[in-house]
């Protein structure tokens, strides 16, 4: 049986598909290292400067601490940060997302875009947003979601990723006013109404 709403045979949704293809790569932006650099550096210079208020120039133990808190704060937590951006990488192809998670051990895992349900973007702090950093799920059925962490140009991929999974299910329908053909989410419920009215 021919599918009236796109043209192809329902008995099998992956026929004909394309052949796939990366559409986009990248991993979680190393923005966020230099702004929580910034934030920790902040934070020891208002330690220090509390300090030098209470107890003064001559409070050697005072300089003491700070230098301590440079020489072992920074290094520490500008490099767990580093690493936890690096051990992260995203791949968008035609019809998946890969996702690889790990340095010296890795997991795989993937999102099939032919079962595409939605995505959605958010911003989480004014930081973020100032510097187009995002992060970005994705739903699809049969799988669990992919949470795609600090991504450089956020609202660029998360439209990328939309327009790609509209394509890879294959929603792609008719708009009466224009006649134009038009990429938007169709569930199951609404392609039974669409076939439906079609057979009236």
């Amino acid at each position: 049986m021919v599918d009236e709403l796109d043209g192809t045979d329902e008995g099998s949704a992956y026929q004909g598909q394309e052949e796939e293809e990366a559409v986009w790569a990248g991993r979680p932006s190393l923005k966020v290292v230099w702004l929580r650099l910034a934030v920790v550096l902040m934070t020891i210079l208002c330690i220090e400067i509390v300090l030098l208020v209470v107890y003064g120039f001559s409070a050697h133990w005072s300089r003491l601490l700070v230098y301590m808190a440079y020489a072992l704060a920074v290094p520490l937590f500008v490099g767990s940060t580093l690493v936890r951006q690096m051990r992260e990488h995203y791949e968008v192809t035609t019809q998946c997302i890969y996702t690889r998670v790990g340095l010296l051990t890795r997991t795989d895992d993937q999102l099939d875009l032919r079962n595409y349900l939605d995505c959605r973007r958010s911003e989480p702090s004014l930081a973020a947003r100032m510097l187009r950093l995002g992060n970005i799920e994705v739903f699809a059925e049969n799988d669990e979601p992919v949470l795609m962490r600090d991504i450089d140009d956020s609202e660029m991929v998360f439209k990328l990723i939309k327009d790609t999974g509209y394509h890879a299910r294959g929603h792609v329908v008719r708009d009466g006013a224009r006649g134009k053909l038009t990429s938007k989410p169709l569930h199951k419920k609404g392609a039974e109404e669409e076939r439906s009215k079609l057979h009236r």
